[in-house]
């Protein structure tokens, strides 16, 4: 059971424009994805419109990308099958415009899967976006994050100021998690301490949803099924599931990116080697790099936020002495032309018992262990500490 209430106060599949926007938001797990698509798929049967704008700002359970990237769709079919499923319709505009497909989107690549630690670009990122969306004169559906605590709040805020919903939909679960009231929250302070222009009254019709307050998997293990579909065509089934070949690029066709600016130079091989990248295509190149070890290394991450994103690779292993990544990627060559840009994610790659189909240098087999890459620790608020168990 999706846990759908029928006799919803608020249909705005009956009413919707092509001015409108509907915003989802609520905690994490609170069932936002499911009502998300139930949502498309009613105002795409009980509508005039064939086609809508779907922008999704949620960085860690995307519905048509793989984590760490906000997007934006066009949605021209019903939305039938599981998030992590629906990501090989991931067709990014630079690279496609078939209108036959369900969805064409344009990404932009956070790298992480939350935005608690790049806040400025996430809605920097979100600006740009819906901008586009209003180019489309179509009716848009906004799925929010679901990290509602904290700065989180501050970010809904921003959003909800930023895009003037005509209806917001909130998830409620009686728990700490729900969101402040609507009407409060379009007062409260962004992440700039900015609450808007003053004596605006613009009122949204707010509908407060039952949600759920937890599901069966968890948003890691969503993640990883998403991102374990996405690659998956890099496997090859008939060789004990090893890793396709790779492409080999040359340290002087492409830049890279690492959102960390006092790193040193001697680091850079070692936090790109083994990692997810995002493939970023920059039409205008004019991204600024230095040379560092024979790579061109782009600056802070506010040099890259409004690039588009292609997609994800991994690279599987760099050699300095031949100056070439080797990068394993679901596009194809002449897609891969039009990237310009690696960027460094904090995501882990997808396989743990992946051998490799050709020789690499500095990888040796990785079998019994699972890739994490480089990325941020995680906290697990469920390991006790010494204290707390001493005091029980």
């Amino acid at each position: 059971s999706s846990g759908i209430n029928a006799e919803w106060p608020l249909r705005p599949g009956d009413t919707i424009t092509d001015t409108d926007v509907v915003v989802l938001c609520g905690p994490q797990n609170s069932g936002k994805s499911t009502l998300c698509r139930y949502l498309l798929n009613k105002i795409l049967s009980r509508s005039k419109y064939h086609t809508l704008a779907y922008l999704d700002t949620d960085l860690g359970q995307a519905e048509f990308t793989p984590s760490g990237m906000v997007s934006l769709s066009v949605v021209s079919r019903p939305v039938l099958s599981l998030p992590y499923v629906t990501t090989s319709r991931f067709v990014p505009s630079l690279l496609s415009r078939d209108s036959t497909m369900c969805t064409v989107s344009e990404a932009r690549c956070l790298g992480a899967p939350s935005p608690m630690e790049c806040m400025k670009e996430y809605m920097e990122a979100l600006v740009q976006l819906y901008s586009r969306s209003r180019e489309l004169n179509m009716p848009l559906v906004v799925n929010c994050c679901g990290w509602t605590k904290g700065f989180g709040v501050a970010l809904h805020a921003d959003l909800l100021r930023l895009v003037k919903p005509s209806h917001v939909i909130n998830l409620v679960t009686n728990t700490r998690k729900d969101l402040p009231d609507i009407s409060e929250l379009l007062v409260t302070p962004g992440i700039d301490n900015d609450t808007g222009q003053k004596g605006d009254s613009h009122l949204p019709l707010v509908a407060n949803i039952p949600g759920r307050a937890s599901l069966s998997k968890v948003g890691f293990q969503l993640r990883a099924m998403t991102m374990l579909n996405y690659f998956a065509k890099l496997l090859d089934t008939a060789d004990n599931n090893k890793l396709a070949y790779p492409y080999k690029i040359s340290f002087d066709d492409i830049k890279i990116h690492i959102g960390e600016d006092d790193l040193s130079g001697m680091f850079v091989p070692a936090v790109m080697n083994c990692s997810v990248v995002g493939l970023l295509g920059d039409p205008n190149d004019k991204i600024r790099s230095e040379v560092v070890q024979g790579m061109h290394v782009c600056g802070g991450s506010e040099y890259v936020h409004g690039v588009p994103c292609l997609g994800y690779g991994i690279i599987r292993a760099i050699d300095i002495k031949e100056k070439v990544f080797y990068l394993n990627t679901t596009l194809k060559e002449d897609q891969l032309d039009l990237v310009k840009i690696f960027k460094h994610t904090k995501l882990a790659v997808p396989f743990s018992r992946c051998g490799s189909a050709f020789p690499v240098p500095y990888v040796s087999n990785l079998a019994a262990t699972e890739i994490l890459g480089i990325g941020s620790r995680t906290n697990r608020s469920n390991l006790k500490r010494k204290y707390q168990s001493v005091a029980q």
